[in-house]
């Protein structure tokens, strides 16, 4: 208020810290790309019944996985970019963070029974089998993951809306 007791309204610049700000956004963007490529490279390997090497998968699923659980750990616990788009560290960090959780558990499971799978023949019926009814539980969670990412596709849009609507004069 001024001295006349009407309100004064004042807009300032946003002026960001970059020297202080931790920003990552790009290694997780890159390997939520990856991740989701290695996904349907997968698939399509797996549907074409093509022969595979599951320790080769486990270490590609597991390199990414663990750089988007640690970076999507990070952003969802500490907020870093908070004061500049609070909604980002949730968009980024806690989508990341479940990619990178499910990628790792498949690492983990290629890695624990890839030689067991590969012995009975990756192009096998068996095999095929197997892995539809140890991958089915996840479906749930991609499945709900799919509809949040969806969701945030909008929110972000009426957010960025907000962001650039310029102020009433």
């Amino acid at each position: 208020m001024d001295s006349s007791g009407s309100v004064v309204m004042q807009t300032s610049k946003l002026v960001v810290p970059w020297a202080q700000v931790p920003m990552y956004n790009t290694i997780m963007g890159v390997c939520t790309g990856v991740g989701l490529l290695l996904i349907v490279w997968f698939g399509y390997k797996f549907y074409s019944r093509q022969e595979m090497v599951f320790e080769g998968w486990s270490l590609a699923f597991g390199v990414v996985g663990l750089i988007l659980f640690v970076t999507g750990l990070h952003m969802s616990l500490t907020w870093p970019i908070a004061f500049i788009a609070p909604w980002d560290n949730i968009y980024f960090g806690e989508t990341d963070l479940a990619l990178g959780t499910l990628l790792l558990a498949v690492a983990f499971y290629l890695w624990r029974r890839g030689p067991e799978l590969e012995s009975l023949g990756t192009a096998s019926d068996v095999v095929r089998e197997r892995l539809i009814r140890v991958l089915e539980p996840i479906s749930l969670i991609v499945f709900a993951l799919g509809l949040v990412c969806v969701a945030i596709g909008f929110f972000a849009r009426a957010d960025l809306w907000a962001l650039l609507r310029l102020p009433a004069t």
